[in-house]
């Protein structure tokens, strides 16, 4: 028994010495331990905390595959940001200077995922999917030569007779001016550099998405004609604004789609060079901070940026047309009347004419040539994205005008001159457009609307939009 009892206490002698090693060895480990945690949280904070940063996760609509889109909260250099990245086996791709938002490669197949576990990292502002975006057309085959919507007579479109005057008023309005050299940005696939009716138009071209600036598709040289075709030129179609300078800016593959990140970059192109105009004949049902971002870029520069509604036939929000710096633009026909395809509501600000309209295509093989058997050089095509550079040709007028003193001024002139149509107030908010009224052609004043208020972001942010869809605070 007393040998037991010894064996036992030699035991516990060493089992508290042992014990007294390991506190002392943690006493001179552990602030080493913690030492190097806040080392590497400096450096490499790991994505623990809780954070509000905007997220569009759209299960429906389509997104580049094994990229998203981030905004740091403060700006990191590139390597600290793929340090960052990865544990998600994620890196930079390309900045988008100007917002300070960064293209991100992931896994593909991760994209939600590693989107989703950026969204709690406190070091981050946004995220996002890098959504597609489709352009807004709806063309046919059908081949008349008399552009309506500039002056309609009641002339027969397709064996459907007009009603006279349910145009912009366009020949009123080229009596003060025809654009005076006003630069219009035109996002779109490119335009058909050797067709005879843009000749001498484009003032600057740069391409985003493809390997040439030509128009392999067909929709960017038709919209680049309805703005500024040559006119009184005896050949061809006229364009609403005769003077001004294009600044084409090719987004938009040669399939028809192109994806958000490049379509913001062109955005941000054309506001640093100088656009006034800047045309989005593109939409998608994804709402994006980042491209939201991009288009208050644009208009914090000076522009006015007039998109699309879209072709659903529904009222459902459609970007960016829906953003709060843009003039969302529906269609009507040449009874006045809203365009079967059109998008509605009151998130719609104004609508232009955008059913059977005639103006430039690519001289050689397009795209949507064979598709809907078009005609080469010129046919028509229908779509909100026929009626949005209806739109811009009207701005870049307005901005050639006496009324022409800022983005702000330019857009309130648009909506007090619009001339309100049946449906106005239910598919749309101020109504038709009119050129002639709204470069000051007529007598009767206008109806002014109330001026919309400014929201905190800069001082001279002007928001568009009230109602859905409506500006916000942005980081």
């Amino acid at each position: 028994m007393k040998t037991k009892g010894k064996i036992l206490q030699k035991l516990q002698r060493k089992q508290t010495l042992r014990n007294s090693q390991i506190f002392l060895g943690l006493i001179v480990v552990l602030p080493l331990i913690v030492y190097s945690i806040a080392v590497l949280y400096k450096t490499f904070p790991p994505p623990l905390a809780k954070n509000n940063a905007t997220v569009t996760i759209p299960d429906e609509e389509k997104y580049v595959q094994g990229q998203i889109i981030v905004k740091y909260k403060d700006t990191l250099s590139d390597t600290v940001i793929n340090e960052h990245l990865q544990p998600l086996n994620a890196h930079i791709k390309k900045r988008i200077e100007g917002i300070n938002y960064i293209v991100v490669t992931v896994p593909p197949g991760q994209e939600k995922t590693v989107l989703e576990t950026l969204s709690h990292d406190p070091l981050i502002s946004s995220v996002g999917l890098d959504h597609i975006y489709h352009l807004q057309f709806t063309p046919n085959d059908a081949f008349f030569s008399n552009q309506w919507a500039f002056e309609n007579t009641g002339q027969s479109i397709k064996g459907k007779s007009g009603v006279k005057q349910a145009d912009i008023g366009l020949k009123a309005a080229w009596d003060v001016t025809k654009g005076n050299g006003v630069k219009v940005g035109v996002i779109d696939s490119g335009i058909g550099m050797n067709h005879p009716d843009l000749q001498g138009k484009v003032g600057l071209l740069k391409i985003f998405a493809g390997s040439s600036i030509d128009d392999r598709h067909g929709h960017g040289t038709h919209v680049a004609g309805i703005i500024a075709a040559n006119t009184d030129n005896g050949e061809g179609v006229s364009g609403i604004c005769p003077g001004c300078e294009l600044l084409i800016a090719k987004s938009i593959g040669d399939e028809g789609s192109g994806n958000e990140s490049t379509l913001s970059e062109a955005i941000i192109w054309s506001a640093d060079n100088g656009a006034k105009v800047i045309n989005l004949s593109e939409a998608s049902g994804a709402k994006s901070q980042f491209l939201d971002d991009a288009v208050a870029y644009a208009w914090n520069k000076g522009a006015v940026i007039v998109a699309s509604a879209g072709n659903n036939n529904l009222n459902k929000l459609y970007y960016p047309a829906a953003s709060p710096h843009a003039i969302a633009v529906g269609a009507t026909d040449n009874t006045d009347k809203k365009a079967t395809f059109s998008n509605f509501g009151t998130w719609v600000h104004v609508t232009a004419p955008g059913d059977q309209i005639y103006s430039t295509l690519p001289t050689q093989p397009y795209d949507l040539q064979p598709l809907k058997n078009l005609s080469f050089t010129y046919d028509y095509l229908s779509g909100t994205s026929m009626s949005a550079p209806v739109v811009s040709g009207v701005v870049a007028l307005i901005w050639a005008s006496q009324y022409g003193t800022s983005n702000t001024a330019v857009v309130e002139r648009l909506f007090s001159t619009a001339d309100k149509i049946p449906g106005t107030g239910q598919y749309w908010t101020y109504g038709r457009i009119n050129a002639a009224k709204a470069v000051g052609t007529t007598a009767t004043t206008p109806t002014v609307l109330p001026t919309l208020p400014p929201t905190p972001i800069a001082p001279t942010f002007f928001c568009i939009r009230n109602g859905p869809g409506g500006c916000q605070t942005q980081n």
